[in-house]
């Protein structure tokens, strides 16, 4: 069950991919055993807003309207009313900080090599082949369950494909799922894609099979004809 938990004063908020509450929510329940939980759902009710880069700390000015929550320097969120985070999002285009679409926010996620739960795994997928395991996971933390099998695996590199960023010799848009090659052997599958400003090429994360993805810089062929060149992820958490 993948997801961002913060621990506030009064409550643990767990922020999650759209549309995947209800079914982690009953999940989780299955390891409430004595402890007192009550559970809500509050995505109808709250909007969340990002504030990032070098001027991220301007949210600070709203600390006593909105639930702040600082991930570093150069990242601030606020989690309030739908209402209220409108009325932000309006004084900080007063400020000239300009909103990013969803295609913006979708090119620098992968340009970042930053995984999305339902569209680059999901329960199929063992977390060490998402480059996620450091981050999302620890091996001195305490148990939880499926530990044994992550802490298996990486003792004996038996994961059999990874998560891998693809720089494409394109700026046309890739279809998710397209095959991957190495010559004529099919080596893994697009996961997502998007054109990337910053390099002027189509970028895209992609599941490379055992025996490819162990060195990265090789040249392979996406579905379609597509030159492309393989590197691998740097998740930093």
């Amino acid at each position: 069950a993948y997801m961002t938990v913060m621990m506030l004063e009064d409550f643990i908020l767990l922020d999650m991919e759209e549309g995947t509450a209800e079914k982690k929510i009953e999940h989780i329940k299955r390891y409430v055993i004595t402890e007192d939980v009550v559970f809500e759902n509050i995505t109808k009710d709250c909007s969340h807003l990002s504030l990032q880069g070098p001027q991220s700390n301007q949210l600070l000015a709203f600390k006593d309207k909105f639930m702040l929550i600082k991930h570093n320097d150069l990242r601030y969120d606020a989690i309030a009313s739908c209402e209220d985070i409108e009325m932000l999002r309006t004084s900080l285009k007063k400020e000239n900080i300009p909103s990013a679409g969803f295609k913006a926010a979708e090119a620098l996620q992968i340009e970042s090599g930053i995984p999305r739960h339902t569209i680059d795994f999901d329960e199929t997928i063992i977390l060490a082949e998402t480059g996620l395991d450091k981050t999302a996971a620890s091996e001195d933390k305490g148990c939880y369950p499926g530990q044994e099998v992550i802490a298996r695996i990486n003792t004996y590199k038996g994961w059999t494909k990874k998560l891998m960023q693809l720089i494409c010799e394109t700026t046309d848009p890739l279809d998710p799922k397209n095959k991957i090659y190495s010559g004529s052997q099919e080596t893994g599958w697009i996961t997502s894609a998007s054109y990337s400003p910053k390099s002027d090429k189509t970028i895209a994360l992609g599941y490379v099979k055992k025996g490819f993805f162990e060195e990265p810089g090789k040249e392979v062929l996406i579905e379609g004809g597509i030159e492309a060149v393989t590197k691998e992820l740097k998740i930093v958490s």
